[in-house]
């Protein structure tokens, strides 16, 4: 699973884009998510700013689908900040 193309922590990132990364703390692939941050800071350390890691509380893989929740709506918000300062 050393391949890029199947597990994108492997992946070349620099001078990778602005990224913004949203994860729940109770994810399955926290640890992963997690890690590919760090590799995309450590690949740009001039631009730390331009990776954005947002970790939400007590939230699951794909959390943003339950639209009810605080937290989804709170990063619907972020995403749209990031977006829009792009």
């Amino acid at each position: 699973m050393a391949h890029p193309l199947v597990s994108p922590v492997n992946g070349d990132f620099k001078d990778f884009p602005p990224t913004l990364i949203q994860v729940g703390d109770k994810e399955l692939l926290f640890d992963e998510i997690t890690e590919l941050h760090q590799n995309m800071l450590a690949a740009n350390p001039d631009r730390h700013g331009s990776f954005i890691y947002e970790c939400y509380t007590d939230m699951i893989h794909v959390f943003h689908q339950f639209l009810d929740l605080p937290s989804a709506q709170e990063a619907y918000v972020s995403a749209g900040k990031f977006i829009k300062g792009l």
